[in-house]
């Protein structure tokens, strides 16, 4: 009996670095699809020969590559974002707006006011903050910041919001990645589960990098991604062993989970589709005596996407057409309250167009992006919060 994709599970282990295993926590991984694969380069002999034939096919390298693709849910691809991002790790440093210290909330307008001096870490429009110690049940939780009117006070997305005075309470943003320097390897298992009705195969690639990330926010849609992924060698014998369950945290859809989108830090409406891809331009290294990648080089993180939007303003089109530096930020909160804000602080359009695409239908401005350096921010961050 062939295999049948429904019975193929995907486990891995982060290493600890290049070559050295480790001996992280193995953990299955939910899925969509995958293209997983090792791909050998061959010469074949040029020696002449009478009979026309070549004396030989050899095998010159090889390399291990492809994709895994999923649905967003929080927390089950935490340790592929921040290697897609090269950061060292999630960070709650610098993250604290308010400490234990006097806030008021008020239901008419959604505010939530620091009593006696500005926030101790400002916050943007997008970011998910998550409150701790309100009196009231509705002011704890993880809000969604819709504008920032001042140095004191924010107003949120969410009405769940009610009127409360002078409380101590604790005000953060979610934990930080943003891009950085340092390479993030894992070994990774497809199991093919009971071929035949009764035996397990493998498929064992290691020293896999991220190459590149891509995520697609559509309405109507499953808010969905990939990695791809690229590595050493393959094998059908080497097994990661028994590994911990994945998340079962709800899958985000483009509905229900993402409360927000932001350009040059205000909210706007409309949004018809967003894409973000980061890439990190990872090549493979060749060495003599050694088969299989060496470790990889690291190049240029490339943090660009596309915006398309219902034509209500020329806001976002002349921003093109005047190459103004802007800056984009989404949220998304499941129905539990966990989320990620994806922003990137300096944001060039770089291909803008207006289209009327046939009778009875919207015109759609259709925008492309790309991120760069901004002093203190970088490229990209995404912050995490949990409620």
């Amino acid at each position: 009996m062939p295999a049948d994709a429904n019975r193929v599970g995907i486990k891995y282990r982060q290493m600890t670095g290049f070559d050295d295993l480790g001996s992280a926590t193995i953990k299955d991984l939910r899925f969509t699809s995958e293209s997983l694969k090792q791909t050998t380069d061959s010469a074949s002999s040029d020696e002449i020969r009478s009979d026309r034939q070549r004396s030989d096919l050899i095998r010159t390298d090889v390399r291990a590559e492809g994709d895994i693709n999923f649905e967003l849910s929080y927390a089950e691809y935490d340790p592929f974002l921040v290697a897609a991002l090269q950061s060292a790790t999630w960070s709650s440093s610098d993250t604290a707006m308010a400490t234990a210290e006097a806030v008021t909330f008020t239901a008419s307008s959604k505010t939530i006011d620091k009593d006696g001096g500005d926030w101790d870490n400002q916050p943007k429009v997008g970011d998910l903050i998550k409150v701790s110690g309100a009196a009231a049940a509705n002011n704890n939780g993880v809000f969604t910041v819709e504008t920032v009117p001042d140095g004191t006070s924010v107003t949120v997305k969410e009405t769940t919001i009610t009127d409360e005075s002078g409380t101590t309470v604790t005000v953060v943003k979610g934990d930080l990645i943003k891009n950085g320097t340092s390479e993030v390897f894992f070994a990774i298992q497809k199991d093919y589960n009971d071929v035949d009705g009764s035996t397990d195969l493998y498929d064992y690639f290691d020293n896999m990098v991220v190459d590149s990330m891509n995520l697609t926010i559509e309405p109507g849609s499953i808010l969905t991604g990939g990695f791809s992924f690229m590595g050493s060698t393959a094998t059908s014998a080497d097994t990661l062993g028994s590994a911990t369950a994945s998340t079962t945290n709800p899958v985000a859809n483009a509905v229900d989970n993402v409360p927000l989108v932001s350009e040059a830090q205000a909210a706007i409406t409309g949004v018809t589709q967003i894409s973000l891809s980061v890439g990190n331009n990872t090549r493979a290294r060749s060495e003599i005596g050694r088969l299989g990648s060496a470790e990889p080089g690291s190049g240029t993180i490339d943090v660009t996407g596309t915006l398309q939007m219902y034509l209500a303003s020329d806001d976002q089109i002349d921003k093109y057409l005047d190459w103004t530096t802007t800056s984009l930020c989404f949220a998304v909160k499941d129905s539990d309250g966990n989320g990620y804000t994806f922003c990137l602080p300096e944001v060039k359009f770089t291909d803008g167009q207006r289209l009327a695409g046939g009778i009875n239908t919207d015109v759609i401005a259709e925008l492309s992006f790309t991120a760069y350096a901004d002093a203190d921010d970088g490229t990209i961050q995404i912050h995490r919060a949990t409620d």
